[in-house]
Order: C-alpha cells, then structure tokens, then sequence
C-alpha cells in the first residue's frame, strides 16, 4: 500500500459516513495460531524517513523511537497525509513490528507492508491490514 491508496481508502470509508473521521486507527493482522482470529492493534505515532518511506507506529512503541504519541484518528491522518504533498503519495506504507533491542542497545523492527483497509464501527476503528493474507 503507498501513501497515495491510504488516502484513498480513507477518503471513500469517510464519505460513506462522516462520523468515521473521528474514529481512532488500528492495525490488523490475521493469527497464524487461532485461524480466522484477527489481532488489532492500537496506532499510536506516524513517520516519514529519509527513504522515502511512512510507517504507522503501534501504540506504546512511540518512546523506542523518540516520537511522541498522537490520538490518531482518521480524520486526522488523512489530514497528515495529504499535508505531506503530492511529492510523498508514492511512498510505501509500513507498520513496525515485532520491535526488540540488541545488545548493543540499538532498537529494531520488522517492517511489514499495509494491503488492505477495514472499519469496524462497534469499535470505532478504521484499520490497515498486514503481515500475512489469509
């Protein structure tokens, strides 16, 4: 997923109803040891690199990186990702996972790519799906 299927993923979850601007962002992946359980998680920061690259940073992993955490709604990150300009829609959407420390006390992840979106209104979510397809 880039930047630019994000947008609009969001932009079309949005027009089918307005209240989904407020509601808060996740990421879901499908639980390779329970099949067809889902694990969600909370998102709770967003970063660009020098790589040309947007990451979705889970909830609570924001202090390993130096980055504040962010209430993250939809709404607000259409808004973040359409002010990062038209110079920025082909960059590769990531979400960090599977963060850990090395003995020499550096930080890091794995990064997988986003493939698809989803809403679940019970829980006021909108989320990115990744890792493995079913």
């Amino acid at each position: 997923m880039r930047i630019r299927d994000m947008i609009e993923d969001l932009e079309e979850v949005i027009k089918e109803s307005e209240a989904v601007k407020g509601y808060g962002i996740a990421i879901a992946s499908y639980d390779n040891e329970a099949p067809g359980e889902m694990n969600v998680i909370s998102i709770g920061a967003s970063h660009t690199d020098e790589a040309q690259q947007f990451y979705l940073v889970p909830s609570g992993a924001e202090p390993f990186y130096n980055l504040e955490p962010q209430h993250m709604t939809a709404g607000g990150l259409l808004a973040s990702l359409k002010a990062l300009g038209d110079g920025a829609l082909d960059y590769t959407v990531f979400v960090w996972d599977q963060l850990g420390q090395t003995q020499d006390g550096r930080i890091v992840s794995i990064n997988k790519p986003l493939w698809a979106t989803g809403i679940h209104d019970g829980a006021q979510l909108v989320y990115f799906y990744y890792g493995d397809k079913p």
